[in-house]
């Protein structure tokens, strides 16, 4: 009967860490965005797809008070991407989400040779 209890306990014990161990996991936010881009066409990014080969920093970072780019840190608040690529922005090349993301996507696509790049590749009409 004390073996019974004691392992009961264990399992108890262990399945309570595993729950707590999924609670307190970082949210990585939702498995699909839809980025609206109007007349072009929507694109549905795969938010997870990319978790699984590239690290949050590719994408990810925020501004520092000169400005310039902080890199991201694990747990960091995202922020929207308009909330600095946006006519206010002094890098005229950044300066809208569509800049920034026509940059880092098709550089990463096209350096590793996956993943469309060209415009209907990723926007599709309705």
């Amino acid at each position: 009967m004390k073996n019974k209890s004691l392992f009961s306990v264990l399992i108890a014990a262990w399945f309570s860490l595993a729950v707590a161990g999924f609670a307190f996991a970082v949210d990585k936010g939702p498995a699909t965005i839809i980025l609206k881009a109007g007349r072009k066409g929507d694109v549905t990014f795969l938010h997870h797809q990319h978790q699984e080969h590239i690290k949050c920093s590719v994408c990810h970072h925020s501004k520092g008070p000169d400005g310039k780019q902080v890199p991201y840190k694990e747990g960091q608040k995202i922020e929207k991407c308009a909330t600095c690529h946006n006519k206010g922005m002094a890098n005229r090349r950044l300066n809208s989400t569509m800049k920034a993301f026509h940059k880092n996507c098709k550089t990463c696509h096209r350096k590793n040779k996956k993943g469309p790049t060209r415009c209907n590749g990723c926007h599709k009409k309705k």
